[in-house]
């Protein structure tokens, strides 16, 4: 992803994503321990460099 800053010499902006989903199977209890998992995700993805999305590995199962 670009997109033009005009306050930095290389005229791009960078996003590191950490995703974490609330539903059937995906280990979460609760929002908050949802909101721990995408942070933790982010860091992940802080950790593996610019422009790096990191997600759960386990698809949400259930009706």
């Amino acid at each position: 992803m670009s997109h033009e800053h005009a306050g930095s010499e290389f005229k791009i902006v960078t996003a590191s994503i950490g995703v974490a989903t609330l539903a059937a199977g995906s280990g979460y209890i609760d929002a908050a321990g949802m909101v721990e998992g995408a942070d933790r995700r982010l860091y992940e993805a802080k950790a593996g460099g610019w422009d790096t999305i990191r997600a759960d590995a386990r698809p949400p199962t259930g009706t």
